[in-house]
């Protein structure tokens, strides 16, 4: 049996011009900023906001609860959202709840 390691941001900030503001398996409580990647590429994002002026708000599988921004294009990138936000774009999502 393999066991998985699992990395968490929790209550962070991060910013990146080319890559992901935040990069983790869970991003809870945190805010990521991009300006031509990925603003929080996680697995799940819980609580989280997400910002890409050129890239995506927030990419992940699961997003809980949290807002994801772009200036143009895709805010939200998920297989799952839960009561998500996307402030400005458009979302590609599979499967949402409790969402505009």
């Amino acid at each position: 049996m393999e066991l998985l390691a699992h990395r968490s941001a929790i209550g962070c900030i991060g910013t990146s011009v080319n890559s992901a503001g935040v990069f983790s398996d869970i991003a809870r409580v945190c805010y990521g900023l991009s300006t031509n990647g990925i603003g929080i590429n996680a697995r799940t994002a819980q609580g989280s906001y997400g910002q890409s002026s050129n890239g995506i708000g927030i990419q992940s599988v699961t997003a809980i609860l949290s807002v994801g921004n772009r200036s143009s294009g895709r805010a939200i990138q998920a297989s799952l959202a839960v009561s998500s936000y996307a402030f400005s774009g458009t979302n590609y999502i599979l499967l949402k709840y409790n969402m505009p």
